[in-house]
């Protein structure tokens, strides 16, 4: 099985350069969060949310001293993203990363929930830089994260005839309940 969160690095590290603002919509245990405070460099910006505190602890014992004075870590739902994102930050964001589901190793009943992450992706697509990008890994192996995953393919692909283009891209081609990586950019975008 491919792992999806090292493509999803692959993917968002072509867009990203240094300087550039970029937005961890779900922390969870940190791991996007170090990948895109290391890849923003020193004169960069992440903005990290998570409506855990656990999440907030782990991300921060992650990055450590030097890179978590680059990523303001926000104990809030991504569906309120906009409302902490700096004024001078908005449609410069190059990458925004959704790893949805639940925090690993956390209690599984706290997931990310479709109205939450449908407000957040409209949010990101007000956010984000022309040529940006936005990774969504999602998990449709139970209920509610079947139930996400079907609303986001259907929210992207409503997008489509507004000027984006998205891609998927299956764990396992072909299987229904492997995890998926949903990438969307503007038409025209890198």
């Amino acid at each position: 099985m491919n792992r999806l969160t090292d493509r999803a690095h692959e993917i968002c590290g072509a867009v990203l350069s240094s300087g550039d603002v970029a937005i961890d919509a779900t922390l969870g245990n940190g791991h996007d969060t170090l990948f895109l405070a290391n890849t923003v460099g020193p004169d960069g910006r992440v903005y990290g949310f998570d409506i855990q505190e656990r999440a907030i602890d782990l991300t921060s014992e992650r990055l450590g001293d030097p890179l978590r004075s680059r990523v303001e870590l926000l104990r809030e739902s991504h569906a309120q993203m906009e409302t902490f994102i700096a004024e001078e930050d908005r449609g410069r964001i190059q990458v925004i990363m959704f790893n949805l589901g639940y925090l690993p190793g956390g209690e599984k009943e706290i997931t990310t929930r479709t109205e939450s992450t449908l407000a957040a992706l409209e949010a990101s697509c007000r956010l984000l830089h022309p040529e940006g990008v936005i990774s969504i890994i999602a998990y449709p192996g139970h209920d509610a994260g079947l139930e996400e995953t079907e609303a986001v393919a259907a929210y992207l692909n409503d997008l489509t005839v507004n000027g984006w283009n998205y891609q998927m891209i299956e764990a396992v081609p072909g299987s229904d309940s492997a995890p998926r990586l949903f990438l969307l950019r503007r038409q025209g975008g890198s």
